[in-house]
């Protein structure tokens, strides 16, 4: 069976306040590249963005725009630094007492936000609101000396540690809503792609802030290819079939004889010949370059 997503379902309405007096030709910049992150997570992206014009609000604070719109979540804002640095400001919202309570946030008046690239604004979006991530753990990376004072003690063989650590934990998340996935449960989709972008970030050297040795063992990159084509075939989604056939491919060349690698391959080739005739050429660019 193949999957046929619905087109035609409502959309998901992102609200981005524009506070900054910005041409046509921006603007439209700033959905294209709005459009370049949703489409990066699926084919048939479920949110859009509507920007909202308050030029005239320019010199409110964004607690002042959070109390405008006190039930918005997230409330984007659009500045007049976005042209410029492609970055959006992403606004949770305040703390709750609760947050207050358990050492989160000094007040009350803790306002939640991040500013983000604008092409990341839906993977987020979908972290804090389908994958149980809180806006606080990216703050904490971003902002926390705790960390700074943590890498300084323990150095580039402490966070090696992390590193492998983060890694193995998002690959444990992919697999257990993989497994889901193949009951049959759609929702699992959101965690396993938010898993895999973990994935992605962790192995970037930049992203711990400092050099150190940990690399994926061979088996790690096998499995890893591994789980994302069978994460293809089973997300149903038409044109990741070229994905979905490198990527098997590449691996029974590793290993031509391991059973499980030929039976995913079995199964992805004849999910190809149902679904039909494929346009491969945009896959086709995205594969020369894809990092495994």
């Amino acid at each position: 069976m193949v999957y046929i997503p619905n087109l035609h379902y409502d959309k998901q309405r992102l609200l981005a306040l524009l506070t900054a007096d910005l041409t046509s030709a921006q603007l439209d910049r700033i959905q294209e590249l709005f459009g370049i992150g949703a489409t990066s997570r699926s084919p048939y992206p479920a949110e859009e963005l509507f920007i909202e014009d308050k030029r005239e609000w320019s010199h409110l604070s964004h607690a002042d725009l959070m109390r405008a719109y006190p039930e918005q979540d997230p409330l984007l804002v659009i500045d007049s630094h976005t042209p410029h640095d492609g970055g959006i400001w992403y606004i949770e919202g305040f703390a709750t007492a609760d947050d207050v309570t358990n050492g989160l946030a000094e007040s009350l008046n803790t306002l939640y936000k991040i500013r983000m690239d604008i092409r990341d604004v839906v993977m987020q979006f979908t972290s804090y609101s389908v994958a149980n991530t809180h806006i606080s753990n990216d703050l904490w990376h971003v902002n926390a000396p705790m960390w700074t004072r943590v890498v300084e003690k323990g150095g580039s063989p402490f966070v090696g540690k992390v590193a492998e650590l983060y890694y193995t934990t998002n690959f444990d998340i992919m697999a257990y809503f993989l497994l889901r996935l193949e009951k049959g449960d759609r929702d699992a989709i959101a965690s396993i792609q938010y898993a895999h972008e973990n994935l992605q970030r962790g192995e970037e050297a930049e992203y711990w802030g400092i050099e150190h040795s940990w690399k994926l063992s061979p088996q790690q990159h096998v499995d890893k290819i591994f789980v994302y084509a069978k994460f293809c075939r089973l997300w149903g989604v038409p044109t990741l079939i070229p994905v979905a056939v490198g990527m098997i491919d590449q691996l029974v060349d590793l290993s031509p004889s391991e059973p499980v690698i030929l039976d995913e391959k079995r199964k992805i080739e004849a999910w190809k010949r149902s679904a039909g005739p494929v346009d491969e050429s945009a896959f086709n660019a995205a594969m020369n370059g894809l990092e495994l």
